[in-house]
């Protein structure tokens, strides 16, 4: 019996029992792939998603790895306004990851919303952008070293012989 259900990633409808699936949540289906994928992008400063994605995205985060008590009507409230406010999606994100990773916030005390946001947010934007920068530098910095590494000339120098150990003759009982 076709169980048919629909990809939250790319929207394509899929028999569950003939391709590859994973449901993270209840009722939140995605075809192996396309949640690879989705997944990568989610720690990613540089990735391109759609608002809605990066709403699924911080859902999933505070549900499944910050486990935060969750008034879904109320982050639903929270995350509209904020977009009403000219916050990005992705900024927004990535405030909740810098709020929970970085300065270790207390997720006993977000009364099942994200209202930190609006606190956060311009720190958040600052640490992102320095660290960005600072790991873009870092990039830079091994790629040069290994363009020196390679321009220099390999010097390879003889080995010695080993020494040989000389084993020393054996005293017979005898002779003493």
């Amino acid at each position: 019996m076709a169980h048919r259900v629909k990809c939250r990633a790319c929207g394509e409808v899929f028999d569950t029992e003939k391709e590859p699936w994973i449901m993270p949540s209840v009722n939140h289906y995605y075809h192996k792939g396309c949640y690879d994928q989705w997944a990568r992008k989610q720690g990613d400063l540089e990735a391109k998603l759609s608002d809605e994605e990066w709403f699924e995205a911080l859902k999933y985060y505070l549900n499944h790895i910050v486990k935060a008590p969750i008034d879904w009507k109320k982050l639903t409230s929270q995350w509209t306004n904020y977009l009403k406010q000219k916050k990005t999606a992705k900024g927004i994100y990535f405030a909740m990851r810098y709020f929970y990773d970085i300065t270790h916030g207390d997720k006993d005390k977000s009364q099942g919303g994200i209202g930190i946001v609006s606190l956060v947010y311009q720190d958040s934007c600052n640490y992102w952008t320095e660290r960005f920068r600072r790991d873009s530098t870092i990039i830079e910095r091994i790629e040069q070293q290994a363009r020196e590494q390679m321009m220099q000339r390999v010097n390879v120098v003889g080995q010695t012989k080993k020494a040989t150990i000389r084993k020393k003759k054996a005293v017979s009982l005898e002779d003493i």
